[in-house]
């Protein structure tokens, strides 16, 4: 399942990462995963691996590295943010990505990707991840 959140923003799980006709038919250029498991190179379209934990233990600096690259990345084209399941990490970063980059309150990003994500689940731990960096800034 791929979800669009922004004209350019797919977030999706680990399946659509690899699915070179969809990411194709999408224009994505570039694709973020954020698991563990590689996905296979793709034609056409630049790869970053990160492993972020569904829960505690996240590196803030590491969530600023990805919205730093979807930041930059995005002049080349659609992105595709993606994990295991698509319903917690990769909404996570939209939703960090619409807070932190786009200066959205953050229970309108939350709303916002809770909108069109018919089975979003975002574990309260990366939530708190947010909330408590946007406090230190």
């Amino acid at each position: 399942m791929i979800v669009q959140l922004l004209p350019w923003l797919y977030i999706g799980s680990c399946s659509s990462g690899s699915d070179q006709a969809v990411l194709k038919k999408l224009e994505v250029k570039t694709a973020i995963n954020l698991h563990l498991h590689e996905d296979p190179e793709l034609d056409g379209v630049k790869q970053f691996q990160f492993h972020l934990i569904d829960g505690e233990g996240n590196s803030w600096p590491t969530v600023m590295k990805i919205l730093g690259i979807i930041d930059e990345q995005r002049r080349a084209g659609n992105i595709l943010v993606h994990c295991c399941g698509g319903m917690s990490r990769s909404p996570f970063i939209a939703a960090s990505y619409l807070v932190i980059k786009e200066g959205v309150d953050i229970d309108d990003a939350l709303y916002t990707v809770a909108k069109k994500h018919p089975y979003l689940s975002i574990h309260p731990r990366l939530i708190d991840l947010l909330r408590e960096n946007l406090t230190h800034r």
